[in-house]
């Protein structure tokens, strides 16, 4: 694993794991801090030479979410991106995912171990976490891209013909939206503009997208 001289995020991470008031540490204050907690212990060492994935727009990148942040990957799908969630992730699920260039965002600092390139999660709230992923440039508003993906598949959605939308869509929606329908083709879901989607649309403005 490559290794990179500490800046003010490492920092801040390793002395959130700490539970270390980070906020009321000027910066050469908590490099004597980091210094002192990293030789104690291997695994924090490792966590401070953790290395961030660079290049690329916000909207290519693809992550590998920790089941603990299911919500989190419900809304990064919902804004339009590849974030994929499971209950459990062995060797070769880290090894497979690892080749298709996934960030993996975890609050677990074990899993920094494991993955060069991890996103270590400081909040525990997905308002938080979200303006997070935006601050460090992970993800973006891109609006065009919202409501691209399946919520429950992670597979982007499709253009439904005519005749699926009348077999499976109440006639009304099919009425009022004739070509805004999609469908995902793994679960077979449809989707379409609605109040539902709406309030999504809301929730994402307030949060500050």
């Amino acid at each position: 694993m490559g290794k990179t001289p500490l800046d003010g995020k490492a920092i801040r991470d390793i002395l959130y794991i700490e539970k270390t008031a980070f906020r009321e540490v000027n910066l050469d204050q908590a490099k004597g801090v980091v210094n002192s907690i990293a030789l104690e212990s291997n695994l924090r060492m490792q966590i401070l030479c953790n290395v961030r994935p660079s290049g690329g727009s916000s909207m290519e990148k693809k992550f590998l979410v920790d089941a603990e942040l299911g919500k989190l990957a419900k809304w990064l799908r919902i804004m339009g991106y590849d974030a994929h969630c499971q209950p459990f992730y062995n060797s070769e699920h880290i090894r497979a995912f690892a080749k298709q260039g996934r960030v993996l965002l975890t609050r677990n600092a074990q899993r920094l171990l494991q993955w060069e390139g991890a996103v270590f999660l400081r909040p525990d709230r997905l308002k938080e976490q979200l303006q997070q992923l935006k601050q460090e440039g992970l993800i973006a508003a891109c609006r065009s891209k919202w409501f691209s993906r399946c919520v429950r598949c992670n597979r982007p959605l499709l253009e439904a013909e005519p005749e699926a939308v009348t077999e499976n869509v109440p006639e009304y929606v099919f009425l009022k939206n004739p070509s805004g329908i999609l469908f995902c083709p793994s679960c077979n879901r449809f989707f379409w503009p609605g109040s539902h989607r709406q309030r999504m649309i809301t929730q994402l403005e307030t949060w500050g997208f």
